[in-house]
C-alpha cells in the first residue's frame, strides 16, 4: 500500500483516499517546512574579537589577546606586548588538534599551554600546562 504524504489528503486502511477537513495555508506551509528534508544549515559562529586570560600563570601569561593573522586556517590571539600567542595547531602526522598558547605565533614551543582535548571551536577554555609552565590558563570571551 502506498502511503500517502499530503495535508490535504489521507489514506484508510484499505487505501481509499479520503478528503481531510480544509486547512488554512499558513498552517499547510507550516506542515511543509517540518517535512524539509533539507533544513537551511546554522550560520557559523563568528570568532571572538578578543579574548581574556586569567590564572595563576608561571610564566605568566595573563592579559587580554586581540584577534590577528590566521593560522592553519584559523584565527590567531595575540597580547599587546607580542610575548605570548593564542593558535590553532592542526597537523596530520601525528594528527594534533589542539588551540596553543605559546610565545612564538604558529611554532609549538615550550613552555607553553594547550586545550585538553581534539577540540575545534572556540579557543576559549581551560588550557593544560605543558612542560616548564604551572597553573591552568581559562580563557575567555570578552
Amino acid at each position: 500500500m502506498v502511503k500517502l504524504k499530503s495535508p490535504l489528503f489521507s489514506a484508510d486502511a484499505v487505501g481509499r483516499i479520503a478528503a481531510r477537513p480544509p486547512i488554512s495555508s499558513s498552517f499547510r506551509n507550516r506542515l511543509r517546512r517540518a517535512d524539509d528534508p533539507y533544513p537551511a544549515p546554522t550560520p557559523p559562529v563568528p570568532p571572538p574579537d578578543q579574548l581574556n586570560v586569567a590564572g595563576t600563570l608561571n610564566p605568566d601569561a595573563t592579559g587580554t589577546y586581540t584577534e590577528g593573522a590566521l593560522v592553519n586556517g584559523r584565527p590567531s590571539y595575540s597580547r599587546a606586548d607580542n610575548a605570548w600567542h593564542i593558535w590553532w595547531e592542526d597537523t596530520s602526522n601525528p594528527p594534533w588538534k589542539y588551540w596553543r598558547l605559546t610565545s612564538i605565533l604558529g611554532t609549538y614551543t615550550l613552555p607553553g599551554w594547550a586545550t585538553g582535548s581534539l577540540t575545534t571551536d572556540p579557543p576559549t577554555g581551560d588550557y593544560a600546562p605543558l612542560r616548564y609552565t604551572t597553573g591552568t590558563a581559562t580563557v575567555t570571551e570578552i
